[in-house]
């Protein structure tokens, strides 16, 4: 999942719960474990924030909203967007 904030330059929150969770079925009890790992990536894929497996975590960061607007618009994919859709669409 961090190579989609790279590749598309934008901040990424992938969440998970931790611990175990028995659910009633039709067939029985059925078991199911979360093992959490949730994450921050920031917009080139480093991680900013990161939660373990042992215990519950709340993830906050803060991101400069115009420095990525620049870091995106210097890889260019601003414009090869438009000159793709402009390309097949028109």
């Amino acid at each position: 999942m961090q190579g989609h904030a790279g590749v598309n330059v934008v901040p990424l929150v992938a969440s998970n719960r931790i611990g175990k969770e028995i659910i009633e079925t039709e067939h029985g009890n059925s078991e199911i474990t979360f093992y959490s790992y949730s994450f921050i990536a920031g917009p080139t894929g480093e991680l900013v924030a990161f939660a373990g497996d042992k215990e519950e975590a709340v993830l906050v960061t803060q991101f400069d909203l115009d420095k990525i607007k620049s870091k995106r618009h210097s890889w260019g994919c601003i414009v090869i967007g438009v000159l793709i859709y402009i390309k097949f669409f028109h």
